[in-house]
């Protein structure tokens, strides 16, 4: 497999501009790297990970593509109902982590804690 450092695809609500190869955002709830990234003109090998049903009004969602998203097997995750909120894409019960689940948990997790009006907030 090749070897990449890092990809992020990001949810804004403002953004109107189609997505391009360079700048992967997106106005609403997607699904994430079904786009065709390469490295050095050779296609990487990625997994699509379909809409979370978490969409902030006022801020980023951001989308980390993980190379290992249950390091390396150590990260179980369930996120049915996860913070009130189910969506027809989630799996049932406790699982390894995948690119889905673990972006679900992070994003999930800043609109619980109210981090988008934190962020957002001038001071």
């Amino acid at each position: 497999n090749p070897v990449y450092s890092f990809l992020i695809e990001v949810e804004y609500p403002g953004y109107t501009t189609p997505a391009t190869e360079v700048a992967m955002f997106y106005p609403s709830d997607t699904t994430h790297f079904s786009g065709k990234y390469n490295l050095n003109g050779t296609p990487l090998p990625l997994t699509p990970t379909p809409p979370d049903c978490i969409y902030h009004t006022d801020s980023f969602s951001y989308y980390p593509y993980w190379q290992s998203p249950s390091f390396n097997g150590t990260l179980l995750l369930n996120v049915k109902n996860l913070f009130g909120n189910s969506c027809e894409n989630d799996p049932e019960g406790w699982g390894e982590a995948d690119n889905y689940t673990l972006n679900k948990v992070i994003n999930g997790l800043g609109d619980y804690l109210n981090l988008e009006n934190t962020i957002n907030t001038p001071e």
